[in-house]
C-alpha cells in the first residue's frame, strides 16, 4: 500500500472520529478546536497528504474539561492512564490521551502547556477561531497568528528537544500561506510569554527554509543579550536536532532550558512555586490512605 493511500485511510478514520466526539461534546455546548496536524493538512499544505499526523489533537475551554473526559470516556473513549507515582502531576497536565476503540489516539487539551507554563486567555482564541474543512466535516482550527504562536510554543514546550523537522515546515507553510500580521503575532507572544521561543523557532525556520520574514521580526522578539549567551550554548538553529545535546536526555533539556523559554523573570517564581506544590503533593499521594483520598475525589 503506498503512502497516500495509507494516508487517506488514516485521515479519513480521524475524520470520522472527531466527528463522533464534536457531536456528543457539541449535545453539552462544548466547543472543540483542533490542534496541528488535520487543521493544517486540510487548510495549510497544498495536499492534506503532505502533512502526516498520528493522533488527533482537541482542545476544550479549561473549565469543559473534565466534563469532556467524562464523556469520552462514557463512550468508549478509553483514557491512558499515567504512572500511579504522579498523580498530581498527573492531573494538572495539559492534556489527556485517550484510544478510540478502532485504535486512534486522542490527545484532549485544556492549554498549550503543562504548569501554566505559557498560560493564556483561551476564550478570545475560541473567539477567533477559522472554520475550515476536515475532509466533509466542518471544523474549527486557531486564526492565522494565533496558529503560528501555537506552532512555536509546540516545539519550545520540549525545549527544542521533542519535536520533528515537520514542525519546522508547518511554521514556514503557514506564513508564506497565509502571510502574517506580525503585530498581532507579537501581542500572542507577549500574551503567551513566549517571545523568545518564537525568536529561535522563527530563526530555524529561516535558516532551513529562507522563509520571508522581516528583519524588524527577529529584532523585537530577541531576548536580551544574557539570556541568548545561555540559550545558544543548547540550541543551534543551522542544524537537526536543534538542541546541541540531544543525545542526552529529555531531562537534560528541560533542567538547562525551563526558564530561560519563559519571558518575564516575574514568571519564574511562580512556575517554580507551581512545580515544587506538584511534586510535592505527588510525594504525599505516595501513601496509601492519600492515594485512596485522592482517586475518590478525583475519578472521572
Amino acid at each position: 500500500m503506498n503512502e497516500i493511500l495509507k494516508f487517506n485511510i488514516q485521515d479519513f478514520r480521524f475524520e470520522a472520529i472527531y466527528s463522533e466526539i464534536k457531536s456528543l461534546l457539541g449535545r453539552e455546548s462544548i466547543s472543540l478546536l483542533i490542534l496541528k496536524g488535520p487543521h493544517l493538512a486540510h487548510s495549510i499544505y497544498e495536499k492534506p497528504s503532505e502533512r502526516i499526523y498520528g493522533d488527533l489533537d482537541l482542545l476544550v475551554k479549561p473549565e469543559s474539561f473534565k466534563k469532556a473526559a467524562k464523556i469520552l470516556r462514557a463512550n468508549n473513549f478509553t483514557l491512558i492512564e499515567e504512572s500511579d507515582e504522579k498523580l498530581a502531576t498527573n492531573a494538572q497536565t495539559n492534556h489527556w490521551m485517550f484510544r478510540s476503540r478502532f485504535g486512534q489516539l486522542i490527545e484532549l487539551h485544556r492549554g498549550f502547556v503543562g504548569l501554566r507554563r505559557h498560560q493564556c486567555d483561551l476564550g478570545s482564541w475560541f473567539t477567533r477561531a477559522e472554520t475550515f474543512n476536515f475532509g466533509n466535516t466542518p471544523a474549527l482550527g486557531l486564526a492565522t497568528e494565533d496558529l503560528l504562536c501555537h506552532l512555536c510554543l509546540h516545539i519550545g514546550k520540549s525545549f527544542f528537544y521533542l519535536i520533528e523537522e515537520k514542525h519546522i515546515r508547518d511554521l514556514d507553510r503557514v506564513i508564506r500561506k497565509r502571510g502574517i500580521q506580525w503585530d498581532i503575532f507579537f501581542k500572542r507572544c507577549r500574551e503567551t510569554h513566549s517571545k523568545a521561543i518564537a525568536y529561535y523557532c522563527l530563526q530555524s525556520t529561516q535558516a532551513r527554509y529562507d522563509t520571508p520574514i522581516p528583519t524588524e521580526v527577529f529584532d523585537i522578539l530577541r531576548p536580551s543579550r544574557m539570556r541568548r549567551f545561555w540559550l545558544e550554548k543548547h540550541l543551534d538553529i543551522n542544524v537537526f536536532p536543534i538542541y546541541r545535546f540531544h543525545a542526552l536526555c529529555y531531562m537534560h533539556a528541560r533542567r538547562r532550558l525551563t526558564l530561560p523559554l519563559l519571558d518575564g523573570i516575574w514568571n519564574w517564581g511562580a512556575l517554580l512555586a507551581r512545580a515544587l506544590a506538584v511534586k510535592g503533593m505527588d510525594v504525599v499521594l505516595r501513601f496509601p490512605v492519600f492515594k485512596k483520598w485522592w482517586k475518590k475525589r478525583h475519578v472521572l
